[in-house]
């Protein structure tokens, strides 16, 4: 049986601490979706709540029978299998719905069709109050600068988005690849922010196929007040895991990593970086399992700090 007007969803229930004080959003130049929290207290997270989100990296694919359409994809993901369709357009991100105490949930199957085509419940569209217009994205202002359609009073926030819509034939395959994100800032809006350069690494690090070198670095603009070089995360790791540093000024700056035996075995970082807080990515492919040493040295600080290989 051939499925036309298909549609893929993805639903979550993004409850940023307390359920009942959150926000929603989308980035639509990111193709991201974000909760975060309505104020910059939250009961379980206390002061500067974080933020969680859902980035699209690769949407269902749809034949649009123009051959000046192409697409081009690794399957898998992070193999060197490119695969290549003509008269073939991604989809993109469809829709983003949101549901709660104050938009219903769809309560059948035809209601949640109408979700996916992002339309009301009830079939009707919904009309962005800032410029009247009929929309299929809801709440696609900024909350940061406080522009466009945003949130103007918190609750419990469910959010859909979708993809499509397609046709499928018996035997077709479709992927849809996302990222679900999590980042915390100085306050609840910088958390915001925060979500957004990370979404912007995770990105790169897939349009490079995940072909990256043995680190792999993103830059946050803000300026922290102290040097700092925090654990890196996951640990235990195996092969990933990242480091994150501050810099308050601009200057040369070394990360190495070393053996027990105070071998060095890989260096992340030798030049000039700028003032912000920096993220490195380790691969450590090449390392057989056991304890290592990370070390930042720059402008008269030096920090060591240990990480744990478990393969």
């Amino acid at each position: 049986m051939t499925w036309h007007n298909a549609y893929f969803g993805f639903w979550t229930d993004d409850d940023v601490g307390d359920a009942g004080d959150d926000g929603t959003g989308i980035d639509t130049l990111r193709n991201l979706t974000y909760v975060y929290n309505f104020d910059n207290f939250d009961p379980q997270y206390g002061e500067a709540p974080p933020c969680v989100g859902t980035l699209l990296l690769r949407s269902p694919v749809r034949q649009t029978g123009n051959p000046g359409d192409i697409v081009r994809y690794y399957h898998p993901p992070g193999s060197m299998n490119l695969v290549t369709k003509q008269g073939s357009a991604f989809t993109g991100l469809t829709a983003f719905n949101v549901s709660g105490n104050q938009y219903e949930e769809p309560g059948d199957y035809a209601e949640a069709f109408r979700f996916f085509e992002g339309k009301q419940r009830t079939g009707q569209p919904w009309i962005n109050p800032v410029t009247g217009q009929v929309t299929v994205k809801l709440y696609s202002g900024d909350p940061v600068t406080g522009t466009g359609w945003i949130n103007l009073g918190s609750e419990e926030r469910r959010v859909m988005t979708s993809y499509g819509n397609i046709t499928m034939i018996p035997g077709d395959t479709q992927s849809l690849i996302v990222a679900q994100l999590i980042a915390r800032g100085s306050n609840n809006k910088n958390s915001i922010t925060k979500l957004r350069e990370l979404s912007d690494y995770v990105q790169s690090v897939y349009d490079k196929n995940f072909q990256t070198a043995l680190s792999a670095e993103f830059v946050s603009e803000e300026i922290p007040d102290k040097f700092n070089m925090k654990q890196n995360y996951p640990n235990p790791f195996n092969p990933i895991t990242n480091i994150e540093y501050e810099l308050p000024i601009s200057g040369r700056v070394e990360l190495k990593i070393f053996d027990i035996a105070g071998r060095l075995k890989s260096t992340l970082v030798d030049e000039f970086k700028t003032a912000g807080s920096h993220l490195v990515s380790f691969n450590a492919s090449d390392l057989s399992s056991g304890v290592y040493f990370y070390t930042l040295k720059t402008a008269g600080y030096t920090r060591t700090l240990r990480m744990v290989v478990l393969k």
